[in-house]
Formats: C-alpha cells, sequence, structure tokens
C-alpha cells in the first residue's frame, strides 16, 4: 500500500512538473505576445506624433490611427492580463508540484 502511494505521489509531481513545464512555455509566449503589443503601440504613438507635428490635417489618417492606438492599448491590456492569470497559475502549479516532490 505503502508502494502503491509513492508510485502515485511520483505520478503527481511527476505530472505537476509537467504543468509548470507547460504554463512557463505558454508564459513566455503571452510575454513575447505583450512585448510585440507594447512595440506596436510605440510605433503607432511615433506615427501619431509625426501627423500632429506635420500638420498635415490629414484628419482621416489621425484617426485611424488613434482608433489603431486604441485598440493596441486595449490588446496590450488583455495580454497583461493574461499574463497575471497565467502568473498566478504557474505561481499555483509550481506550489502543486513542490508539495508533491
Amino acid at each position: 500500500a505503502a508502494q502503491a502511494e509513492a508510485s502515485r505521489d511520483a505520478a503527481d509531481a511527476d505530472a505537476a512538473a509537467t504543468r509548470v513545464e507547460i504554463l512557463e512555455r505558454e508564459a513566455n509566449v503571452h510575454l513575447q505576445s505583450l512585448l510585440e503589443a507594447s512595440q506596436a503601440k510605440q510605433a503607432l504613438h511615433a506615427q501619431l506624433d509625426e501627423i500632429r507635428a506635420v500638420g498635415s490635417g490629414d484628419a482621416v489618417r489621425a484617426a485611424e490611427l488613434g482608433a489603431e492606438l486604441r485598440a493596441a492599448r486595449a490588446e496590450a491590456e488583455r495580454l497583461e492580463n493574461a499574463n497575471c492569470d497565467l502568473r498566478a497559475a504557474l505561481e499555483a502549479a509550481r506550489g502543486d508540484a513542490s508539495r508533491g516532490a
């Protein structure tokens, strides 16, 4: 019985360690997406600043860039929230893995 329990504990620890690895990979993907969203937001800011500086009166393009910037901000916020959720899940999985070890 003790051996069966030890085998189950080892399997649980392996499963928890695998979950940690999966969550770490997902976190890296989210962080990369967050970085890309941040870079896109910065590029849009630069374009918007350029239009304002030129004073071209191209209100349509400025409005388009403003809409793109708002969308980039919303995406960055969504990714940050997802990243926070993922970090919490990762910490929980790490805790499960350490308790199972």
